[in-house]
């Protein structure tokens, strides 16, 4: 009963995030689309598992590095400040 709850939920906040969104859908941010349920859902169960969300956390975090120019594989607090101004713009 807790994972059908759990999945409901999580259906319905990935529904709302798509809905309250929509502003990135023109393509203002090249994560916005890694964040839709289509997109994290590989497996194709209507849900998204925490490695399902973490593999598409992993890819944002790899596409700001990029585009950041970050040295290595550590972000300085500057540039993950900047990634959590992203972050809270495609999933809010």
């Amino acid at each position: 009963m807790k994972v059908q709850s759990l999945a409901r939920s999580v259906i319905m906040a990935t529904a709302l995030l798509g809905v309250s969104s929509t502003v990135f859908a023109a393509g203002e941010d090249p994560l916005y689309p890694l964040f839709q349920m289509e997109m994290m859902d590989k497996n194709k169960d209507g849900m998204v598992s925490k490695k399902e969300f973490m593999d598409m956390m992993s890819k944002a975090w790899d596409m700001k590095a990029k585009e950041m120019k970050v040295k290595g594989s550590n972000m300085t607090a500057e540039q993950i400040k900047e990634l959590e101004k992203v972050l809270g713009r495609v999933l809010s």
